[in-house]
């Protein structure tokens, strides 16, 4: 039997154990009967790879952990621009958009893998987005954060479940409960750093713009009333898009920005504009001169990637 998880995008998600020897198909087909799913599934995907339904689970290369997201039929409400129409902060995205971003996967993947030359044992499926949550803030209760959705990029998931905290996932949780760490972003300008960051983990560098100023995070501003020197995240998506620097693979464009999480009782936030702010982790946990790894202060989750012909 093999443990794994069927991720509708319209949002939802179900665990399943099975016999790897069962057909897709089936599978989908029992669950759907079960739960009284009335949807058409188009197609199944799994890190941007079609899965086939007349295939057993085995075949396609679902094992434990895995996660299959069953694109399936919507009636989404468009606008005369042919724009989705965000009602009540609705998860669902055109299935045109959907179809669009499972080739960009594939273009994605293939960029970091050869491109950036990065290890497939850096990325986990299970991170993949297709779609973003409008309207939500992130970290724990009584100190949320506004989110800034990516819009226009492709998120290419990086394994970190089970990795910390005991196997304590509450850290990448979207429920606002205890023990969840807010999304920041951090803007790649080459790729020996993206390299080095997924390798080494980050380090200080020399830009240090906002070390004197206040510290106004709220649950750390008592133990380090000024900023300090760190490394830099901005929650702001379209502020950051402005640091990433552009690359060029097989006559594509690619911009990187990574998609992290920050701890909220270690990260310093300094005010640098209307509305805007920097958010400094200090390096006290994030590294040592050895160069050893520290996952204490921020983790990253997703690797953005814009995509174009420019």
């Amino acid at each position: 039997m093999i443990a794994f998880s069927l991720r509708l995008t319209t949002g939802q998600t179900y665990p399943i154990t099975e016999n790897p020897n069962k057909k897709l198909a089936s599978v989908i087909d029992e669950l759907f009967k079960e739960k009284h799913i009335n949807q058409k599934v188009i197609c199944c995907v799994a890190l941007g790879k079609k899965m086939y339904f007349d295939k057993t689970l085995a075949e396609n290369n679902i094992n434990n952990d895995s996660v299959v997201v069953l694109v399936v039929n919507q009636n989404v409400p468009m606008d005369n621009n042919n724009k989705l129409i965000n009602n009540n902060n609705s998860k669902i995205i055109p299935n045109q958009l959907i179809m669009e971003s499972l080739d960009l996967l594939k273009q994605g993947e293939e960029f970091l893998l050869k491109g950036c030359k990065i290890n497939i044992n850096f990325l986990d499926h299970r991170g993949n987005c297709l779609g973003w949550n409008f309207g939500r803030k992130s970290g724990p209760p009584g100190y949320l954060k506004n989110y800034s959705p990516p819009l226009d990029y492709i998120g290419i998931g990086i394994k970190c479940f089970n990795l910390y905290d005991n196997k304590d996932n509450a850290w990448i949780g979207d429920k606002n409960q205890k023990g969840e760490w807010y999304i920041a972003y951090h803007a790649i300008k080459s790729l020996e750093a993206l390299n080095g960051i997924l390798n080494n983990g980050f380090r200080r560098g020399a830009y240090q713009e906002c070390e004197e100023l206040d510290n106004i995070n709220p649950l750390t501003n008592s133990i380090y009333p000024t900023c300090g020197n760190g490394v830099y995240f901005i929650p702001d998506f379209n502020e950051a898009k402005q640091y990433a620097q552009t690359f060029i693979y097989q006559g594509k464009y690619y911009e990187i920005i990574l998609m992290c999480r920050v701890n909220p009782y270690k990260v310093r936030i300094a005010k640098v504009a209307d509305n805007l702010e920097s958010w400094i982790v200090n390096g006290d946990d994030l590294n040592n001169p050895n160069g050893k790894k520290y996952d204490n202060e921020v983790r990253i989750n997703r690797i953005l990637l814009h995509i174009h012909d420019k």
